[in-house]
This record gives C-alpha cells, sequence and structure tokens, in this order.
C-alpha cells in the first residue's frame, strides 16, 4: 500500500510540474482574434450593440440595432377605477430592435493593430424580427485610437456605419 501512495505522489508531481511547463506554451500559441475585444458598444449613443464569438474554427458576430423608440399610450377607453388606480396601463418607450446573428468569413489573416484593415463576408442565419434569410453583408473592420470602426454593407439599402468603444463589466 505504502508503494502504491509513493507512486501516486510522484506521478502527481510529474503531473502538475508539466501543468505548469505546457500552459504558457498552450497561451501563446492562440490565434490573434483572441487580441480583440469581444462587446462592444456606439460611442455617441446606445444604438449599437456587437459580440464577437470566437469559437475554435470560426468566429460568430452577434449585433444588436435599436432602430427607433415608439411612445405606447393606453386605450382612451381603457376602464380605470377609483380604487385600483394601479391597474390601469401606464404610458412607456418601446425600443424597437433588430439583431443579427451570423458567422463571419475573414478574407485574409488577422490583425488587430492599429489602422490594420480586417475584410470579411458576415452571413447571417439568424434574425429578430424575421428577414429573408441567409442575408450576406461584405465588411470591414479597423482600430483606430481604441475604437473599432465596423461597416457592413448588403446592397445599397442595407448599410451600417459603426464607431464603437469596448465594455467593461464592473
Amino acid at each position: 500500500m505504502e508503494f502504491v501512495q509513493n507512486n501516486m505522489k510522484s506521478l502527481f508531481k510529474v503531473y502538475f510540474f508539466l501543468f505548469f511547463l505546457i500552459t504558457p506554451l498552450v497561451i501563446e500559441a492562440k490565434s490573434s482574434d483572441s487580441d480583440l475585444h469581444s462587446t462592444w458598444k456606439s460611442v455617441e449613443s446606445s444604438k449599437y450593440k456587437v459580440w464577437f464569438q470566437n469559437w475554435s474554427g470560426y468566429t460568430r458576430l452577434f449585433i444588436t440595432i435599436n432602430e427607433d423608440t415608439i411612445s405606447i399610450k393606453p386605450n382612451k377607453y381603457a376602464v380605470q377605477t377609483k380604487t385600483k388606480p394601479y391597474l390601469f396601463p401606464q404610458d412607456y418607450d418601446k425600443v424597437l430592435m433588430r439583431q443579427l446573428i451570423g458567422n463571419i468569413i475573414w478574407d485574409n489573416d488577422l490583425s488587430w493593430e492599429d489602422g490594420h484593415v480586417n475584410t470579411f463576408t458576415y452571413l447571417v442565419d439568424r434574425s429578430n424580427p424575421k428577414m429573408k434569410l441567409p442575408q450576406k453583408f461584405e465588411g470591414i473592420s479597423v482600430i483606430e485610437d481604441g475604437l473599432l470602426r465596423l461597416e457592413l454593407i448588403s446592397n445599397p439599402d442595407k448599410k451600417y456605419h459603426m464607431s464603437l468603444k469596448p465594455t467593461y463589466v464592473d
């Protein structure tokens, strides 16, 4: 029994040593797209929110676009009781959103150095509200002074030009 315990301890020490020896090598071997911050939002307003999801073999892009805000007012014929005024509907603002989710196919090697232009094709395979799928966008992304400039063009009518700053969770 003592022999087994000694062998297990030495085996554990070897594995422990190998783990700390190999870990820095694996971290250095990550692709250059890991240098990009994963979540971004519009600089001037909250119109755009962008999330890059880096999977092992591909990149997904999730974009939320706040297109407009409408004011919802209760029906003027809604019943209001004096004993329960909290049951009467209140005015509120509703944000009309569009969500685009799809894969990015990079045209060349990625570099997130300041001023380097990355080109890609964005294939949207999910959307809310529904639209004709799949949608294909040609895009460019550039980091300039810590801000991400992202442009997506599908046709002359569908263009998205975004200036984004990274978001952080406190």
